[in-house]
């Protein structure tokens, strides 16, 4: 596994602390159910699996995320509810960078 990747996963128990955090709920349409563990800087840009940077989307959502014209909107709601649960919250903090290797 490349150290990159190592960091950028999502583990079990972060997954867990996530869903919980969120009330075991989509943050953005309030579905329960069988939901994702989503990042906030993704992972191809480098975004950790941190709790800092997962938000839980139902499937709908996080398509729409993803791969939807609605990105950028639903991206500063996402941001603001981050900020708001974490006051020093700092998407810059929530990339891998080489030094962490050490």
């Amino acid at each position: 596994m490349r150290r990159e990747t190592r960091f950028t996963a999502v583990q079990p128990q972060t997954w867990k602390r996530v869903y919980e955090r969120d009330n075991h709920r989509c943050v953005l349409c309030g579905k329960s159910g069988v939901l994702q563990a989503a990042h906030f800087v993704p992972r191809s840009h480098g975004g950790l699996g941190r709790e800092k940077n997962l938000i839980m989307l139902c499937a709908d959502c996080h398509r729409r995320y993803d791969q939807t014209d609605e990105r950028d909107a639903i991206r500063a709601e996402l941001r603001e509810y981050l900020q708001g649960l974490y006051p020093d919250w700092d998407e810059k903090e929530l990339k891998y960078r080489k030094e962490m290797e050490r």
